[in-house]
């Protein structure tokens, strides 16, 4: 399970649904890519054959103080941007930074 925690999205599993336990943060350091240089906010989640991917957004007008001047057109943007997601022994992980090539998932859209 993932959770919004505004600096990144928390990390969970749970082996039975009822107990979670915390395996860390993904998307909590910035990005190098164009618009990508804050947390990563608001995320889903699709797999298909061609992997699990987190589809996130970014508000890159604001600043990590908090601070935001919303009738400023800067501070309302927001961005949308996609990485792998991949487990590594049993943590889930992302490099916002891997460069991708389209398509990430298959033109006729994910398997539900």
């Amino acid at each position: 399970m993932l959770v919004d925690e505004w600096h990144g999205l928390r990390v969970l599993r749970s082996p039975d649904l009822e107990i979670w336990e915390p395996q860390g943060l993904i998307l909590d350091r910035p990005g190098k890519g164009t618009d990508d240089g804050t947390y990563g906010l608001h995320a889903d989640v699709v797999t298909s054959e061609l992997g699990a991917y987190i589809f996130y957004f970014t508000h890159p007008g604001r600043s990590d103080d908090g601070a935001a001047d919303d009738s400023d057109y800067h501070h309302r943007r927001s961005s949308i941007h996609v990485a792998r997601l991949r487990v590594s022994g049993d943590t889930l992980v992302c490099d916002r930074d891997e460069a991708l090539e389209a398509p990430v998932l298959p033109l006729e859209g994910p398997n539900r």
